[in-house]
């Protein structure tokens, strides 16, 4: 084993010694110094500076993990000439061993310009990447998600007023970003000596200032022991120095780049490994009952693991059987991580009011179900962005309430899962599966979130958001977006296709309801009452989008003489405008015109609503073609539109309701304009 082996191996078993705390010993404080805490070094500087003695150097890395949070102390120094630290952790599988072209824009799109094409050693491949620079007044922090398929989310997290080269204070932890800690002090003057020779270690480990962050255990997805590496680049992220944790091999120069790019660089051409291993694993806790029980009983948990801390995992699976099982919350509990797996439904229910706190991760589940359909009955809050991931063939449903403000809630897995309202959420990402409302009926459910999104897209959206039967308020969609992605799903009236759906315009034995979306512009000037949307307030500029009959223009509850006003208006506009699109203006179909088709879809609900939606059939199958349509307006309107616009209404009428009768489709002529209005021809 060569010296250099050794004082690996060395460094990688203090540091699985020293990064995971059992105890509640306090935490260290972020303040740019080293803390006793830390214990041992997880890894000491190798070699010299070549960016300076004192100005750019990283002399050894420190971790230790507690309450849920990983701390991080790097002893040296950072250039006060926006030179940038680099920290790049692999907690998870995939990642990018070679860096994409195409992640989150931040720092000026710094990953994907400057870092693209680049390869880390072998067996390291990030999911995460936080690095920092600073000038003398401010350091300046950045966050990145590095996901095996590129994308993700991405933020700045914020900055930290520096004096003397000294400065610490609490970024993010809000709308996404994560809650980061940070403290520098950049006054070491010992450590590492400039060249590109053999570093002096005891010299390294001797430095107890420099930088210093504490991160949440969720927001990078650890659950067990992972790997990560530490460097030093320059100010425009295109120039490597050779300060590396793990270490280059000395003598060792700078790394380069070229380009303005460092995407070159292929760490796994360079010997030994420029990453190193932090050992730990999430506390984790098996429902070991095979029938109902508590959750604050230590004996219904397998080996007495009862988890509840900010880093812990429930399982709820087969351990004590498949049996149905329902588990009482007889205690605020707080997790990272919670499994469903099994045949035999588990339902968490909630007693005196406690709690479910769940601390998300968007790029990994937080909330799983691997098998069967499973019920929490608990009211849940989550902590921050939460992935929700249920398999194809199986169903989650909350059904106490779910506060979400402020969060993203991110949908994967093939299978189902329901909540009961949408609460002022930042955002929710569907990219796979159904994430849906309960079945309410009544308005005063209305949910309201920030922006909807859809991998794949609006137009050929991978995932399903169904809204049932309640209303929603979007504050940050447009309309062609959700009126494509609505289009999408109704299929023409078939509700069978991905995007925003509603199961209950599915299963409506009439057909004769829909989504409908307007803007809050448009709702101040045809509402009723203008007030509010369901009780609920609302901006010119949010999407507000309802649950209701087809014609239903001005969002009232039920198609009237003021509905068809305003299409006739609008249709009768198109002659000199050109197609207008727009629900307020009658476009019910979202084709982006008013046209027989939405007539057809209106008085298809105006007749059901008229109770003669039947003799409106008869009529246009060739059932009853004698109809007397006096004395019923619904009828008179059907007869005026069908000979007006002919067999494509009377096929759009059909198809838009359950037809009664096997009769062949008619083409009927001859029957006469009944010149209730004009419109064009």
């Amino acid at each position: 084993m060569s010296t250099r082996t050794r004082l690996m191996f060395a460094v990688a078993v203090a540091a699985g010694l020293s990064a995971y705390s059992t105890t509640q010993a306090s935490p260290p404080t972020i303040d740019g110094s080293y803390d006793a805490t830390y214990g041992a070094a997880s890894s000491v500087q190798t070699v010299n500076t070549q960016f300076g003695d004192n100005q750019s150097e990283l002399d050894a890395a420190y971790t230790h993990i507690e309450n849920g949070k990983l701390y991080v102390f790097v002893s040296g120094n950072l250039e006060a000439n926006f030179n940038h630290m680099m920290f790049f952790f692999d907690t998870r599988a995939g990642g990018q061993n070679q860096v994409r072209g195409d992640n989150p824009d931040v720092d000026f799109n710094a990953l994907s310009a400057h870092y693209a094409g680049m390869k880390f050693d072998t067996n390291f491949s990030p999911d995460y990447a936080l690095w920092y620079a600073h000038d003398t007044g401010n350091a300046y922090v950045n966050f990145s998600e590095m996901n095996a398929t590129g994308g993700g989310f991405a933020a700045f997290v914020g900055q930290v007023a520096l004096s003397g080269g000294i400065g610490s204070g609490n970024l993010g932890g809000t709308g996404g970003v994560p809650a980061v800690g940070f403290g520098l002090n950049n006054n070491n003057t010992a450590g590492v000596v400039a060249g590109n020779g053999a570093a002096d270690q005891s010299a390294a480990q001797a430095v107890t200032t420099g930088t210093e962050f504490s991160i949440d255990l969720t927001a990078l997805g650890i659950t067990s022991s992972f790997n990560m590496m530490i460097g030093v680049n320059s100010s425009g992220h295109n120039f490597w120095s050779n300060q590396f944790l793990g270490g280059l091999t000395p003598p060792a120069d700078n790394l380069g780049g070229a380009n303005d790019s460092v995407g070159g660089t292929d760490f796994s051409l360079i010997d030994g490994n420029q990453y190193f291993t932090v050992n730990y694993s999430a506390p984790a806790g098996h429902w070991n009952n095979a029938g109902n029980g508590s959750w604050s009983n230590s004996g219904n948990w397998q080996s007495n693991i009862l988890p509840n801390s900010s880093d812990a995992r429930a399982y709820f699976d087969t351990t004590a059987g498949s049996a149905a099982r329902t588990v009482t919350l007889d205690l605020d509990v707080q997790l990272a991580y919670l499994n469903f797996d099994s045949a035999g439904t588990y339902t968490i229910q909630s007693v005196n009011g406690h709690t479910l706190t769940i601390a998300g991760n968007p790029a990994s589940p937080a909330i799983e179900v691997t098998s069967g359909s499973h019920v929490i009955n608990a009211p849940v809050i989550l902590g921050t962005t939460t992935n929700i991931g249920v398999a194809t063939g199986s169903s989650l449903s909350f059904t106490a309430p779910v506060t979400s403000t402020g969060i993203t809630i991110v949908k994967t897995g093939g299978g189902s899962a329901t909540l009961p309202q949408f609460t002022n959420s930042q955002s929710l990402f569907l990219s796979a599966g159904t994430l849906g409302l309960a079945q309410n009926g009544a308005p005063s459910n209305v949910s309201k979130t920030g922006n909807v999104g859809f991998d794949g897209g609006y137009a050929t959206p991978n995932a399903t958001l169904d809204l049932s039967d309640n209303d929603v308020i979007l504050t940050g969609n447009s309309y062609a977006d959700i009126t494509t992605a609505i289009a999408h799903a109704r299929n023409a009236g078939a509700w069978n296709g991905t995007g925003v759906t509603s199961s209950a315009a599915a299963s409506n034995v009439k057909h004769n309801t829909t989504i409908g979306v307007m803007t809050g512009a448009e709702y101040a000037t045809v509402a009723v009452d203008a007030s509010n949307f369901d009780g609920a307030s609302y901006s010119n500029t949010d999407l507000l989008v309802k649950y209701t009959y087809y014609g239903d223009a001005n969002f009232n509850g039920k198609v009237d003489g003021g509905d068809y006003a305003r299409i006739d208006t609008t249709f009768n506009n198109e002659k000199s405008a050109g197609n207008i699109s727009g629900w307020v203006n009658g476009d019910y179909d979202y084709n982006g015109k008013i046209d027989g088709g939405d007539y057809a879809l209106m008085d298809a609900a105006f007749n059901s609503q008229s109770g003669t939606l039947n003799k409106a059939l008869a009529f246009l199958d060739g059932s009853n073609p004698g109809m007397n349509p006096e004395g019923s307006d619904s009828l008179l309107l059907v007869k005026e539109h069908f000979d007006q616009f002919g067999q494509g209404y009377a096929n759009a009428f059909i198809a838009a309701v359950p037809e009664p009768t096997t009769a062949s489709l008619l083409v009927l002529g001859g029957l006469g304009m009944l010149n209730r209005r004009r419109r064009k021809a």
